[in-house]
C-alpha cells in the first residue's frame, strides 16, 4: 500500500494545471513560453488563470499528505509522499521528466499541513530574499527567477525550523524538498530564462 500512494503522490504532482489550463483555454502549451506554475501562468494568461493554477499545484501538495495520513500510514512515508509530490511537478511523468515546475506551490501545500507555523516564516523569507533579488538585478547575472531564488533561502530555512522543534517528520520532508527545489532551481539557471519569462 504505501508504494501505490508514493506512485500515486508523484503521479498527481506530475499534473501541470498550468499546461492544462493554457490547452484547454488558449491551445498552446505554456512551457514554450514560461515556466508552467503559478507565476507562469500569471505573466501569460493573467491574473485569472495565474491564481487558479497556484491554488491549484497547492492542492496537489496537501492532496499528497490528506492521502498519505488518511490511509494511516507511518510518519515517514506521509513526508516521503510529500516530497514526492514536488518531485513530480519539477520532473513530470506526463512530460517525459522534463520541463516541469520549480515546485514552490505544492511544497507550501505540502507543508502547510506538516508544518504550517513555521512555513509562515519560511514564505516570509522566501519573498523577502525575491524582492530584494529583484530589486538588486542579481537575477540578470544568475538567471535565475525571483521566487525559486527566495526559496534558496526560504526552505532551508523551514527545515531548521522544524529540526528545531523536534519534529522529525517534518524536518524529513521539508529537508528532502528544500534540495528537490535546489536542485530543479539549478536546473533552471542552467536553461536559461524561457521566453517571456520576467521573474
Amino acid at each position: 500500500m504505501p508504494f501505490l500512494v508514493m506512485a500515486a503522490a508523484y503521479a498527481l504532482g506530475s499534473v501541470l494545471f498550468g499546461v492544462v489550463l493554457g490547452r484547454l483555454l488558449y491551445g498552446d502549451d505554456l512551457r514554450e513560453r514560461d515556466n508552467p506554475g503559478g507565476s507562469g501562468s500569471f505573466r501569460q494568461y493573467g491574473p485569472v488563470v495565474g491564481i487558479a493554477v497556484g491554488l491549484l499545484d497547492l492542492a496537489k501538495g496537501v492532496a499528497a499528505v490528506l492521502l498519505a495520513r488518511s490511509l494511516e500510514l507511518d510518519g515517514y512515508w506521509v513526508a516521503i509522499g510529500a516530497a514526492l509530490v514536488v518531485a513530480g511537478h519539477n520532473w513530470p511523468l506526463w512530460h517525459g521528466f522534463r520541463r516541469g515546475g520549480g515546485g514552490l506551490a505544492p511544497a507550501a501545500g505540502a507543508m502547510a499541513i506538516l508544518a504550517p507555523w513555521q512555513l509562515k516564516w519560511a514564505l516570509a523569507a522566501t519573498l523577502a530574499v525575491a524582492a530584494a533579488y529583484r530589486l538588486t538585478g542579481l537575477r540578470r547575472r544568475f538567471k535565475i527567477a525571483a521566487l525559486p531564488a527566495g526559496s534558496v533561502i526560504g526552505f532551508p530555512l523551514l527545515a531548521f525550523l522544524v529540526w528545531r522543534d523536534g519534529d522529525a517528520v517534518a524536518f524529513l520532508a521539508a529537508a528532502t524538498i528544500a534540495l528537490l527545489i535546489g536542485g530543479r532551481g539549478l536546473q533552471m539557471a542552467r536553461e536559461g530564462p524561457r521566453r517571456n519569462s520576467q521573474t
